[in-house]
């Protein structure tokens, strides 16, 4: 909720995606190590997602055709892939911005939101939480032939992050209290004279 809070406040808008995606989304790798339904509805929805920025793409593509090039969204969901000891579920939390950070006006030129913003955002959605550092973080342009998949033009950039990392670095902070100093801060002015020839 901190982290919502926080986001919200930047103009980040939330939402949720379906957890189901379409193979074609994803590498031929990636896709080999997913989860497929065996009785899928449509092709559209035959895979467990093993990555949440396509569902996001989609929501990004959605609203750059109803002419809402600024965009800034996040979502905490679950990714779903095979492993050597089965099925495995990891919830994360990912980011997309495009566009610029703000509307254009007469007063601001527009500013393209771009890897500085972004790392910003990340560093301070984590302090918030009180965790400073945390690995395998990931910020980076979108890859452009993934963009053209969901028939994107603009530059778009994503961070993603392991949840159960940040709860497992923010476990660790230990709380201290100290006990109120005894004699009050003090503080003296020291005048000297010093002789010219010195």
């Amino acid at each position: 909720q901190i982290i919502c809070n926080y986001l919200a406040s930047q103009g980040f808008n939330e939402i949720m995606t379906n957890s189901l995606s379409r193979e074609s989304y994803f590498s031929e790798e990636m896709v080999s190590k997913s989860i497929k339904l065996l009785n899928p509805l449509s092709n559209e929805l035959s895979l467990m997602r093993p990555e949440i920025l396509q569902s996001l793409l989609e929501a990004v593509a959605y609203n750059k055709n109803r002419k809402a090039h600024n965009l800034k969204f996040y979502e905490f969901g679950k990714v779903y892939f095979k492993s050597d000891s089965g099925y495995k579920e990891i919830e994360k939390l990912t980011l997309v911005v495009t566009g610029n950070k703000e509307e254009p006006n007469w007063l601001n030129k527009p500013q393209e939101l771009d890897y500085f913003y972004l790392k910003t955002m990340v560093e301070n959605t984590l302090s918030v939480v009180g965790v400073k550092k945390l690995k395998n973080i990931t910020i980076a342009q979108v890859d452009s032939d993934l963009l053209k998949k969901f028939d994107i033009k603009d530059t778009v950039w994503y961070a993603e992050i392991n949840v159960d990392q940040i709860l497992t670095a923010k476990s660790k902070n230990v709380f201290k209290l100290e006990d109120i100093p005894v004699f009050p801060e003090v503080n003296r002015a020291i005048n000297l004279i010093v002789d010219k020839t010195l």
